[in-house]
């Protein structure tokens, strides 16, 4: 007796296509959360001064600490002993990046998704991972960035000197967290205060962030060494605390092969405290459609101008260690 098999109606069963796309990357950016204003005391300091205002470069002041012996005692004349001031100033020059998506309207009209919606959400997405991104690479350039020469502080892993002595075994540890504290300490860097706290801040490798946990001494470090509340939003996503320096992880840390022998996956993570970066804004974030063709077809373009940099060199350093691959 045959009966009818699916195979047999193949051409009268509909296909059905989900109506929701699969998101491939979609994420958030890693230094959204330590942007301030001027005198916020944040790690990243946004300077908008050249917001709808001609211009292209900033020139952000800087004052250096006093440094003289000044005068004592009851009789001492201070008046011609007064000490200068000693001035710098940090150049940012912003530059723009656009993008944007076109479609025909009739792919429009006749795709199951809403290419518009899908277009502002990938360019809104597309413009985050390049802030990201250039946020990572201006924080750790050690060429000079418009015309001012980089003077960053570093430290390598374990008992490395430079990139070419990191050696395979000299993962993250917990030692080195807190020597990269004491150096921060040490050079003056300001730290952040809440809860009744000064914390410092790390950002590393997620390979990395798996080697500190693989550290003997890790469970030891961070008991009860986490912040006592989570509501500043400072602490949201934090890996561990350890001895004040808060860990954080994001796969856009920079990384290089080098070190002993020139095959060593190294890791360029940050460690800061407050103003360590600035960032000029020229242009806030701008959409725009358009139509062309007489409404055949449509675009959304996005843009946006602005420059990151490192701005006091002394609250924050750069920090090389060797990482296992995961497989």
């Amino acid at each position: 007796m045959a009966s009818t098999t699916p195979t047999n109606v193949d051409t009268s069963i509909q296909d059905i296509w989900a109506t929701r796309v699969l998101r491939s990357h979609v994420r958030n950016g890693f230094w959204g959360k330590f942007v301030g204003g001027p005198g916020s005391g944040m790690p990243i300091i946004q300077q908008s001064e050249l917001l709808n205002k001609p211009g292209d470069t900033l020139h952000i002041q800087v004052t250096n600490p006093l440094s003289g012996n000044g005068v004592s005692g009851d009789t001492a004349v201070l008046a011609g002993n007064e000490e200068n001031f000693v001035t710098s100033e940090v150049l940012v020059v912003p530059a723009l990046l656009r993008n944007g998506v076109r479609a025909f309207r009739r792919a429009s009209k006749k795709s199951i998704l809403d290419l518009r919606e899908e277009a502002y959400m990938r360019l809104a997405e597309w413009g985050m991972d390049k802030c990201d991104n250039a946020r990572f690479n201006n924080f750790v350039q050690t060429s000079a960035m418009n015309g001012q020469t980089y003077t960053p502080t570093f430290k390598y892993a374990s008992t490395a000197v430079s990139t070419a002595t990191i050696g395979a075994a000299m993962t993250l540890t917990v030692a080195d967290i807190r020597k990269v504290r004491a150096l921060l300490l040490n050079a003056k860097a300001k730290p952040f205060k809440a809860q009744g706290r000064d914390w410092f801040f790390m950002v590393v490798h997620p390979y990395a962030a798996l080697d500190l946990k693989n550290d003997a001494t890790y469970n030891t470090a961070v008991q009860n060494a986490a912040p006592r509340s989570d509501m500043n939003p400072i602490f949201d996503g934090h890996v561990a605390c350890i001895d004040g320096v808060v860990i954080y992880e994001s796969f856009n840390v920079p990384v290089i092969i080098g070190g002993v022998g020139g095959t060593v996956p190294i890791q360029k993570a940050l460690a800061f405290g407050q103003e360590a970066f600035v960032e000029g804004l020229d242009e806030n974030v701008s959409w725009v459609e358009d139509s062309f063709d007489y409404g055949n077809e449509w675009g959304v373009a996005y843009g946006f101008s602005h420059q990151p940099r490192r701005a006091l060199e002394l609250s924050s350093l750069q920090f090389q260690t060797a990482y296992n691959v995961v497989s």
